[in-house]
């Protein structure tokens, strides 16, 4: 991987471009004023590579110099931003070194009499704060850097500042090195690697006579393919959440199917008729779900987090329902919102739930699996700016649309696009036309879902009975899944005419249906487009 590393040129800088220098053969150095100030570019050359790679670009620097850019960026994100008075008042102050998502050193400094008193913890021993710095890093744009928090005398802690050029000691430089020395390799073993997915979508129920939320809990158990999630309803002990945990898989159109099955048996659990299954941001009161995609195989870094808002987050952001996901983003699905898991993958939650139909839920993944797989050739940032981040917090589609035929086209120079061009195509359509989910609508319809042959009344009543008897005593007939007998290759190699389910695609124009059509027209900050029923999309496809 070719690497260009910009550095400050103060006394750690120059040591930093030194040791760079002798390190590498093919390497030179630049100089840069950024703001006035002096830095150096050091370029690494990798001759068996194409991809390149950019440690502390110049707009992450000039957010951490701009005192007005930096806080609001904080703030934005809901991260407490410090004053002089915090700095005055405050109890301690942690110094986090962090390197690609990686903590290096947290020093703690305690004000005394005379002297602050240093002393260095794990980050074991402050989870909160290493958290913290991890996310204020990703917000900037930055690779590496040195956060400073400030606990004050309320005891509230307050980023104070991030230097993106800091003053090193020779332990700390020497991990700095070897974690790009590690970035340097990084290409070569992620392609000797097959990145395998999986997803816990959620979704919500809710009786369409009465317009009452029907709570997960009283069909689902809390574990298994089918469950539901740890929220629960104040004051009582139901949970409203249901959630898919289907098996991973290599191929996400594997996973598709196993979506599809478990959807299947979630059906079977509760076969009731005017009863809706909705998914998307916050599509029954003020609960908000999520469509938290798996990685395994594969290690989350700056790069990775970064290309996965830029190219998966992104286009997500531009089909959805804008009015919701702004409600949902108060609290959940920020920008960067990940969570390491037992497996020694990751879990990438900012999507909201993508469960909308068949044919976006194989996009949403399909385009995970190109991203996470190639991330080292997706390198723009659109999201480094104060403007986009607000933008994105306000629903803003129209700001990102100009966008699009950028990303878009750097998405299909990837090598694996081809693998998955028709299941992607559908983003294309619904962004060219601007045509967003509807999260009001039935989802299992769109996916050919059996609705149920009990009324939505006996729904509560039997509820416990279904979720005792999940191994099948409810008999219900559900939509056949796509077999797995036949394989993928036969049906690329034959010219079979698909009528999809939900939002569907053809070649051409999206066009609502004349009646009946649930959309919504004309411009605004949040949204620009049409919102449509995915049954009301019809798009066919061809497979070659």
């Amino acid at each position: 991987m070719n690497l260009s590393i910009i550095y400050q040129e103060n006394e750690s800088g120059e040591e930093f471009c030194r040791r760079l220098l002798k390190e590498w053969k093919e390497s030179s150095y630049d100089l840069l004023e950024i703001r006035g100030i002096k830095h150096r570019v050091v370029d690494i050359k990798d001759r068996d590579s194409k991809a390149r790679r950019l440690l502390n670009p110049p707009r992450a620097i000039e957010n951490c110099l701009d005192p007005d850019i930096f806080c609001g960026l904080m703030l934005l994100n809901r991260i407490p931003c410090g004053s002089a008075e915090d700095e005055e008042n405050k109890i301690r102050s942690y110094n986090v070194l962090v390197s690609d998502l990686k903590i290096l050193a947290i020093q703690i400094k305690t004000p005394g009499r005379g002297k602050e008193k240093v002393k260095y913890i794990k980050e074991i021993e402050n989870k909160k704060v290493a958290e913290w710095a991890r996310r204020v890093m990703h917000l900037l744009g930055l690779d590496f850097g040195l956060v400073k928090i400030n606990l004050n005398s309320r005891r509230k802690l307050k980023v104070m500042r991030v230097d993106p050029s800091p003053s090193l000691r020779e332990k700390e430089l020497a991990a700095v090195l070897k974690r790009i020395k590690e970035i340097y390799q990084m290409e070569k073993i992620m392609l000797n690697s097959e990145v395998k997915l999986g997803a816990d979508p959620e979704f919500m129920m809710l009786n369409s006579r009465t317009g009452k939320m029907l709570s997960a809990s009283e069909f689902f158990p809390r574990e298994g393919v089918v469950g539901c999630d740890n929220i629960r309803i104040p004051n009582r002990q139901q949970r409203p959440v249901a959630e898919l945990r289907p098996k991973p898989e290599i191929s996400p159109l594997d996973l598709v199917d196993n979506i599809k099955q478990a959807l299947n048996t979630a059906s079977r659990m509760a076969p009731y008729r005017n009863v809706k299954w909705l998914a998307g941001s916050q599509p029954v009161g003020g609960y908000s779900i999520g469509g938290h995609i798996h990685f395994s195989n594969i290690q989350v870094n700056a790069a990775l987090l970064r290309a996965l808002d830029n190219y998966l987050g992104l286009l997500i952001f531009l089909i959805e329902d804008a009015g919701p996901a702004v409600k949902r983003r108060k609290k959940y699905g920020y920008l960067g919102d990940y969570r390491l898991k037992d497996y020694g993958g990751f879990e990438y939650r900012t999507p909201a739930s993508w469960l909308v139909s068949r044919e976006v839920c194989a996009a949403v993944l399909c385009l995970a699996k190109v991203v996470s797989s190639r991330y080292h050739l997706l390198s723009k940032h659109y999201l480094n700016t104060l403007e986009s981040q607000a933008a994105f917090y306000e629903g803003n589609q129209a700001f990102f649309r100009e966008n699009f035929q950028e990303i878009w086209s750097e998405l299909k120079r990837t090598d694996i696009f081809p693998l998955y061009a028709q299941e992607l195509e559908i983003f294309r359509e619904l962004i060219e036309n601007e045509v967003q989910w509807d999260e009001k609508a039935d989802f299992r319809k769109a996916w050919k879902i059996y609705t149920g042959a009990k009324p939505a009344s006996t729904a509560k009543r039997e509820g416990k009975t279904t979720r005792t008897n999940q191994g099948g005593s409810i008999m219900a007939s559900s939509s056949t899944p796509l077999s797995s007998n036949v394989s993928r290759r036969a049906r690329s190699q034959h010219n079979v005419r698909i009528s999809s389910s939900g939002v569907t695609r053809s070649r051409s124009q999206v066009t609502p249906e004349r009646s009946g059509s649930n959309l919504r027209t004309g411009s605004s900050n949040q949204s620009t487009g049409r919102i449509i029923s995915p049954q009301q999309i019809r798009i066919s496809r061809v497979i070659r």
